[in-house]
This record gives structure tokens, sequence and C-alpha cells, in this order.
């Protein structure tokens, strides 16, 4: 039997006092997707704080349902009818609608956040392999100069630079999020694998 569901989403354009100016009714038949979404650089140092209680609700209000959070750095699971890219974009706007700063949201399916965590090429040794997740592929990729980094070590790929710290830790090194973001000239964010594992689970 074909079922159909309502949903009231937000509308595209908001006022600046953050006051929606429309709503769109989507009629749409069980297309919801689930997403793992990301946000860089909250609650970090004092600096953008937000409370998770508020980014969940936050999330509902941009037509986000089943929505869950994690830890407070930012990792958020749900589900849309949206494409990935128009949840990230209507949560970064309302970010900085509500807050005043801005955000960064990336907004990952289920199974590219498994091929990232399964294509690791530091495994098994997950618990000093860090994932800087790059919300765009770089077009500066020579500008990380293999075993300069050492004892540290990184893979690049389009969607995630490997950080692999075997010694002293990811506080550490020389590949932080900052560095690589700065070389390779796009926004990043880092977790590590735990987190990502946890994600993972929350989505299924």
């Amino acid at each position: 039997m074909f079922f159909l569901k309502y949903y009231y989403l937000p509308p595209l354009h908001l006022v600046e006092e953050g006051v929606f100016i429309h709503h769109f009714l989507i009629l749409m038949a069980n297309n919801l997707y689930t997403y793992i979404s990301l946000l860089k650089g909250i609650n970090v140092g004092g600096n953008k704080k937000i409370l998770m209680a508020d980014l969940k609700q936050l999330y509902e209000t941009c037509g986000c349902v089943a929505v869950q959070t994690y830890i407070q750095s930012g990792n958020v699971v749900l589900q849309s009818n949206l494409s990935a890219q128009d949840v990230s974009a209507a949560v970064s706007r309302a970010i900085e609608l509500r807050y005043g700063f801005e955000v960064a949201v990336l907004c990952l399916t289920h199974s590219e956040l498994e091929q990232i965590i399964q294509n690791n090429p530091f495994a098994p040794d997950f618990v000093n392999t860090y994932f800087t997740i790059l919300f765009a592929p770089t077009q500066h990729a020579t500008r990380l100069i293999a075993d300069a980094y050492l004892p540290d070590r990184f893979h690049l790929t389009d969607q995630v630079v490997y950080v692999y710290c075997p010694n002293g830790g990811y506080g550490n090194t020389k590949l932080s999020n900052a560095f690589l973001e700065k070389q390779l000239k796009v926004t990043a964010t880092t977790r590590n694998y735990a987190t990502l594992v946890k994600l993972l689970e929350m989505g299924r």
C-alpha cells in the first residue's frame, strides 16, 4: 500500500529577526534520508556556544525529524526529505540568524560515513587515527608533503584526510585541523574514530 506523508518545512527566506516569512507544505512518500551532520568549531574554548537541546530544536525548525545530538562538539544524526546540501545550508543560515555567528555545516549520508571509516588506511590502529573531513575536495593536495610530519602520517582523499598519530596523540601533531585547512584551502572538521562509529550506530 502507498502511504503519503505531509510535512511542514521551514521557508527558504528568513527575516532579520529570524522569524519565518512563510511555510512550505511538502507532499512526500516515505522518502526520508538519514544524514550525519557535522558542525565546525562550536563549543570550543568557550566560543560559538550552542546548547545541544537548542541545536536539536534548530534542526527540527529546519524541517528535520528524528534528530539526535551527540556530545558537545556538533554532531547530529537526523532524517530529512531535503538534500544534504539543502539541510546544511538551512541549518547554517538558521544558526547565523539566531546566534549572530557563522558555522560551517556538513551533512554526510550513512553510506558515505561508513565508507570513510572502512577506508581507513591506518587500520587496525583506530585509537591513533583521526579523520579530518573536508567540506569540499581540495585543489591543493601537493601542498602536503609526504613524510614531512613524522612520526605522524596522513592519507588524503577527496572527502577526508586520515591523520595517524602513533605517539603523542592528536594534541601534539603538526597535522592539525587548522594546519590542514590552511594548506588545502578548504573548510574541514576533525573527529576521532570512536565518535564516528557512534554516529554511524545512531544512524542505523
